[in-house]
């Protein structure tokens, strides 16, 4: 089954204890997911090749919630991290107890 930029987001939600979006909603989180392939694609540009002679040429600022994930399949849950990391990383309480920089590391090392 194809995963799509929703399924990135709702996995996020789950470390964040937010299933049902209301703390996090998509509005929020969709920007810091299109942060995380920006991201990506400068720290491993291959990830991208396939995407990249695609028509119109890549732009991360024009995807939704309901486009396909663009990775492969296995970078969902580290895609996922990196908004888990970001959304945590508003939180003081998160920030001093090293949560959010852990899942930053999770990312880091996919």
């Amino acid at each position: 089954m194809p995963y799509t930029l929703q399924d990135a987001l709702d996995r996020a939600r789950f470390p964040l204890n937010d299933d049902d979006g209301d703390r996090y909603p998509d509005t929020r989180l969709l920007p810091v997911v299109k942060g995380a392939f920006e991201t990506a694609f400068r720290k491993r540009p291959d990830l991208f090749y396939a995407l990249l002679t695609t028509v119109p040429p890549l732009d991360f600022s024009a995807l939704v919630a309901t486009d396909p994930f663009p990775l492969a399949d296995e970078y969902l849950q580290v895609i996922s991290d990196y908004v888990t990391a970001r959304a945590e990383g508003v939180d003081d309480e998160h920030m001093s107890t090293g949560r959010a920089a852990n899942y930053y590391n999770l990312f880091l090392a996919g």
